[in-house]
Formats: C-alpha cells, sequence, structure tokens
C-alpha cells in the first residue's frame, strides 16, 4: 500500500514540501483552513502601496499537480499513538506526518489587542487602513520584522519610534552591525530606544516598563514569533516550538517531522529557512530507514529591508547597505513565486 503523508499548513513549508514530495511514490494530503499561500516576507511591501497584495497570494485549490490532494479545513489535534489529524471535518489518518502550521504573534503576556501587526497580507492591509492621518508609530520590537517595519513607515512620512528590550537593534548581530543599523535609523529619523519594553498598549501609545508613556497615532507589535498554538497545545510543547533531531523528525516520534516557525530550533527563523526544511524533510521521508539528512542550522545570506533601503546580512555580520539590495529583495520575491509555479509544472525538485 502506497504511504500516505499529510502536511499540514500552506506556508513556506508545507507548500514545498508537498511539491518536493508529489512526484514521488506517495500519496501527499495537504491541510490548510483556506488553502491560500501568502509570501509573507511581502507583506511589508504593503504599506507603501510597492506591491499589490494579489501578487504575493497563490491559491492552493487548484494549484498542485496530480497526486496532491488538499483538503480546505482547520486542524484541531493529533493523535500521535492513533496517527491520526482531527480537523473541524473529521479525522485523517497518515503514515508520516509534516507539521508547517506556521507561527503567531507572540505577546509574552501583553494584551496586544489595541496593536497592529503585518503577519500576512490581511494584517497588513488593515494596518495600511488604520494608519489613515496617522503622524506617528511606535513600532514593539527591534528585530527584523521590527527593523522592517519601522522602514517602511518612516518613508511613509510618520515619526517612527522602535523600542525594544535589547539595547541595539538587530541584537543577534555583532555590536558594529548593530550600529550599522542604528545609523540608517538615524538617517531616516526613526527613534530606538533600547533597554525598554512596553507593560501597556492602548489607543495612545505604550506605557513601557518604566511607567513613561510614549504617545503615538499608531502601535505596531513585532515583539516576536511563536508556534502556532495548535501546534503548543497538540504537542505539550511551548512557543517555541516542537523539539526535533538534525533530520527535522521529532526527537521522540520518527513518524512527525516539523520545521519552520513550529520547530525549536536554535537561529532566525525565515522562509528561506522553511524552504530549505521542506527539501531535508522530504529526503528523509523518502528515504527508506536510510540515514536521516541532516539540516544545516546555518543561513548563509539574508536581505534586511529598511524603507528605501537594504542591508546584506552574512551570518552576523551587515556587509552592505545600498538602494540597490532594496530591489534585489524584489527580485527575491519574484523569482520565489515563478519558482513556485515551474516546480509545480514539472512535479517538484526541477529547480535547484
Amino acid at each position: 500500500m502506497m504511504e500516505k503523508v499529510v502536511v499540514l499548513g500552506g506556508g513556506f513549508l508545507g507548500v514545498n514540501a508537498a511539491l518536493e514530495l508529489s512526484s514521488s511514490n506517495v500519496e501527499v494530503v495537504l491541510v490548510d483552513d483556506d488553502l491560500v499561500h501568502e509570501y509573507i516576507p511581502g507583506t511589508i511591501d504593503l504599506i507603501r502601496n510597492r506591491v499589490d497584495g494579489d501578487k504575493l497570494v497563490v491559491e492552493l485549490d487548484d494549484f498542485f499537480p496530480e497526486g496532491v490532494e488538499v483538503v480546505d479545513s482547520v486542524v484541531e489535534g493529533v493523535d500521535r499513538d492513533e496517527k491520526v489529524v482531527e480537523t473541524s471535518d473529521g479525522s485523517i489518518g497518515y503514515d508520516k506526518l509534516v507539521v508547517g502550521l506556521g507561527g503567531e504573534p507572540n505577546s509574552y503576556g501583553v494584551d496586544i489587542s489595541e496593536a497592529e501587526h503585518v503577519w500576512g497580507v490581511e494584517a497588513s492591509n488593515q494596518l495600511v487602513e488604520n494608519l489613515g492621518d496617522a503622524d506617528s508609530a511606535v513600532v514593539v520590537g527591534g528585530g527584523y520584522v521590527g527593523v522592517e517595519v519601522a522602514g517602511e513607515l518612516a518613508d511613509k512620512g510618520l515619526d517612527v519610534t522602535v523600542v525594544d528590550g535589547s539595547t541595539r537593534p538587530l541584537n543577534y548581530l555583532d555590536e558594529k552591525s548593530s550600529e550599522k543599523i542604528l545609523e540608517v535609523f538615524n538617517n531616516k529619523g526613526i527613534k530606538f530606544k533600547g533597554g525598554k519594553r512596553a507593560s501597556k498598549i492602548d489607543s495612545n501609545g505604550i506605557v513601557t516598563d518604566e511607567g513613561k508613556d510614549l504617545v503615538s497615532d499608531v502601535v505596531v507589535w513585532a515583539g516576536g514569533v511563536q508556534a502556532n498554538s495548535t501546534v503548543q497545545k497538540a504537542f505539550s510543547t511551548d512557543f517555541k516550538g516542537v523539539k526535533v533531531n538534525h533530520g527535522l523528525s521529532m526527537v521522540d516520534d520518527e513518524n512527525v517531522f516539523v520545521g519552520g516557525d513550529c520547530a525549536d530550533l536554535t537561529g532566525q527563523k525565515t522562509a528561506h529557512k522553511a524552504m530549505n526544511q521542506s527539501k531535508v524533510i522530504a529526503k528523509n521521508i523518502l528515504s527508506d530507514g536510510d540515514e536521516l539528512t541532516r539540516m544545516e542550522e546555518d543561513q548563509s545570506f539574508l536581505v534586511v529591508s529598511i524603507g528605501s533601503t537594504a542591508g546584506l546580512v552574512y551570518k552576523d555580520k551587515v556587509l552592505a547597505v545600498s538602494r540597490f539590495l532594496r530591489y534585489f529583495k524584489d527580485l527575491i520575491r519574484v523569482y520565489y513565486l515563478w519558482n513556485l509555479k515551474i516546480k509545480k509544472r514539472f512535479n517538484a525538485g526541477f529547480l535547484p
């Protein structure tokens, strides 16, 4: 009997894993709650209307080649003993399971209901709508997303302040690289308040953990991402996600593979990493018990945009900052979406 692989989620991990597996001798079922794949790294481009939201979306209902069944349903849980996925429309059995349900904003106990965020096309469009005639914004979080949002808002003409618990932006970089980011902030008039955390958010701005008010028209939450709450519940894990081995299978269940924001892995979690993880997972599912292909943790390069400019990051260093790199990031988006369609046409893996 043909082995059945159930893939949870239509994000970067899920879609690419399904494509990688589609030309193999396995039955593939992808479960997603809206059958839409979004290019999340491009949603900040909606802030300044640099791209149409429709260009960031791939409808999955009719997307996959023959051999991949798509199920429009909400994942509610996983019974690993019975090897069954519980959904809003019933149960789906599996031989192998791929978990790629993605992440969601991590509030760290702060009520963020009054804050905006850019986690998806809908959320980004909502931010743009709520900006209205806003003159100022506070961005909570000085990581990858926070830096990019701050740059877009500043170039849109807003007075922007970034608040972060760390004393410098992109604190996973070396100190000199963070200083380069601060230099770009200064050139754009973006204020950075490090060593401070938001303890309260309301329509007037934020209150820091020092009890000081930062008044603004809009607050954008970019304070971090956690594993999907359904995954946390189903696998009894915390916000970091499911613990996996070097081959991305669960440490205590070789039939379950996890990646992206759902996996407890070191380093930055990016779309590029999730795509690489999908290839490793597909190889290991098809390995027939051979030695697992190892997932390398380091991502060589990353382009971080800051409004009309961008920085090229290699490991923990910013190698260059230029306007050209901002356009290069646009080309990455175009290439990814084009490559996705090519992989569909040739049943996965045609391009490197």
